[in-house]
C-alpha cells in the first residue's frame, strides 16, 4: 500500500492469489523482502510463547471486563458520530476511507474473496444464444490483442509528444488509434472477463459472468475457430474457459523453464497459426504482457531501449517521473513493433476475405501522478490513467477504415467489444446489438 498507493480490497487479494512467478519477481525488492522475513519472524516468536491459562471463571470475568471496555468505547463512538453532522457527512461522502483501515480492510477483504470463492452456490449455465448464423459467406481473420497496463495517454497516436511511442505503426495503412477509449475496471481480474461479455460495465458482476455464455461460447456456436494465447500469467482469468482446451496455450514464465519475458512468442504462435489455416472463420487471441509493472523495464529487449533515461528498479518512488515513463514508453513502443510486425506478416500470408487486428488494453497505469503507482483502485476511484487505455483497429477493408477513421475520437470502451467483433463476422444473434457495433456506426 505504501509503496504504491493502492487499497488491498478483495480484487487486489484475489490478483495476489492468481499471480505468477514473472509477477511476484517483478515486486521483490530488499524492503519487501526484509518485511516478510521480519513478519515471518514475529509469527514464529509469538507461537513460541508460553500462554498459562487462569482457571475458567477467572477468565470468563476477564473476558466479560474486555467486551464491556469495547462496548462501551463503540458506542461513545458511534453516539459521537450520530450526533456529530459534520462527522456523518464526511463519512458519507468518504466512504472509501474504510478501505485504508490497516490491517482489518484487508483481512475482511480475504475473507470476502474467500466466501464468494468457496461458499457462493453454483448456478445453472445460461445461454444467451443457442443458435447464431452467419450472414455472408466471408472467411475473416481477426487478431485480437489484449493489452496489459497501455493507457491512452502514452499513445503518440493519440497526441503524446514526450516520445515517439508508435514510430512503427506510425505509417501503417488502415490502422486507426481510438483516443476515447476506457476500461471496464483497472484490474486484469475484472477487465478481461468484462471485455468478452454481453454484459455493460455497470452490471457486469465476475460469478454471474462465470455461469454464462460469452463472445467465445458464441462464435464457436456459429463456427468460428477460436484459439488463445495466454502470455500474462498463468491463466485467462476466466474469459478462455469457454473455449475448445485444445486450442487454449499458456506460455507462463517459471524458474525452471526458459520461457521468454518477451512478448514475441505468442505474436509468433499467431503467425504460425494464420499459416495453418485453411481460410476458415477464425479468431485469434493473445494476452500480452505488454506494460506490465512494476519493472516496465523487463518488458522490453535491450534494442528497444528508445528514451533514457529510464527506472531500473520495482521501487518506482525512488525513480524521476521521466525515468518511469521512459521506461513504460518503451514497453509501449516495444508492442507497437511487435503489432506492425503482426499486420504486415498478415497482409503477405492471409488467404482470407477479409483481415483485422484489434488491439484493447485491460486498463490503464498510473506513473506517480498525485502519489497513485500502477493501477488496481476501485473503478469509481481509479485516476483517469487508469482507465482511459490504447486501443487500435486494423482493417484490409480500405472503406471500413476510412469509416473508422472518423469515428477515432469518438467514446466507446470494452462494453462495445462484444457487439464489434460478432459484427465483424457478421453472426446473427438475438444478443447482438447494432448500436453497440463500432463498425456499425
Amino acid at each position: 500500500m505504501q509503496s504504491y498507493n493502492i487499497v488491498i480490497d478483495e480484487i487486489i487479494v484475489a490478483s495476489v492469489i492468481n499471480t505468477d512467478f514473472i509477477e511476484i519477481k517483478s515486486f521483490l525488492n530488499f524492503k519487501i523482502t526484509l518485511f516478510i522475513i521480519f513478519i515471518l519472524l514475529i509469527c514464529v516468536f509469538i507461537s513460541k510463547i508460553k500462554i498459562n491459562y487462569r482457571n475458567l471463571k477467572v477468565e470468563i470475568i476477564a473476558k466479560i471486563k474486555i467486551l464491556g471496555i469495547c462496548t462501551v468505547i463503540i458506542a461513545i463512538f458511534a453516539v459521537w458520530i450520530g450526533l456529530s453532522k459534520d462527522t456523518k457527512n464526511f463519512f458519507k461522502a468518504n466512504r472509501e476511507i474504510r478501505m485504508l483501515n490497516v490491517p482489518f480492510y484487508p483481512i475482511y477483504s480475504t475473507i470476502k474473496y474467500a466466501q464468494k470463492l468457496y461458499l457462493v452456490k453454483s448456478k445453472n449455465f445460461k445461454i444467451l444464444d443457442n443458435s447464431p448464423k452467419f450472414t455472408n459467406n466471408n472467411k475473416n481473420l481477426l487478431i485480437f490483442i489484449v493489452g496489459e497496463s497501455e493507457r491512452s495517454a502514452n499513445f503518440s497516436a493519440n497526441g503524446y509528444t514526450e516520445n515517439n511511442t508508435n514510430f512503427y505503426s506510425k505509417t501503417q495503412k488502415n490502422l486507426i488509434s481510438f483516443t476515447n477509449f476506457y476500461a471496464c475496471a483497472a484490474s486484469t481480474m475484472i477487465s478481461v472477463p468484462c471485455m468478452f461479455s454481453d454484459l455493460p460495465r455497470k452490471d457486469f458482476d465476475i460469478n454471474t459472468a462465470k455461469y454464462r455464455q460469452n463472445l467465445f461460447g458464441i462464435l464457436q456456436k456459429a463456427g468460428v475457430k477460436i484459439f488463445w494465447f495466454e502470455k500474462n500469467g498463468h491463466d485467462c482469468k476466466g474469459a478462455c474457459n469457454q473455449i475448445d482446451v485444445r486450442n487454449v496455450k499458456i506460455i507462463s514464465k517459471t524458474p525452471f523453464n526458459k520461457v521468454s519475458y518477451y512478448d514475441d512468442d505468442v505474436f509468433d504462435m499467431a503467425k504460425t497459426k494464420i499459416a495453418e489455416l485453411n481460410g476458415e472463420n477464425a479468431m485469434i487471441i493473445l494476452h500480452i504482457r505488454g506494460s506490465h509493472g512494476a519493472l516496465y523495464n523487463q518488458n522490453y529487449p535491450l534494442k528497444f531501449k528508445k528514451f533514457t533515461p529510464t527506472c531500473d528498479t520495482n521501487e518506482l518512488k525512488n525513480c524521476t517521473y521521466e525515468q518511469i515513463s521512459n521506461s513504460y514508453d518503451n514497453s509501449i513502443v516495444y508492442t507497437d513493433f511487435l503489432i506492425n510486425d503482426l499486420i504486415n506478416f498478415i497482409k503477405k500470408n492471409s488467404s482470407f476475405t477479409q483481415n483485422a487486428l484489434f488491439f484493447v488494453s485491460d486498463h490503464g497505469e498510473s506513473l506517480g501522478e498525485n502519489g497513485f503507482y500502477m493501477h488496481g483502485l476501485p473503478f469509481e476511484k481509479a485516476p483517469i490513467f487508469q482507465t482511459h487505455i490504447g486501443a487500435m483497429f486494423y482493417i484490409s477493408d480500405d472503406s471500413k477504415a476510412s469509416k473508422l477513421n472518423v469515428l477515432k475520437d469518438k467514446k466507446f470502451s470494452h462494453d462495445n467489444i462484444f457487439h464489434t467483433v460478432l459484427g465483424y463476422f457478421g453472426i446473427q444473434s438475438t444478443v447482438y446489438n447494432k448500436k453497440m457495433d463500432i463498425l456499425a456506426f
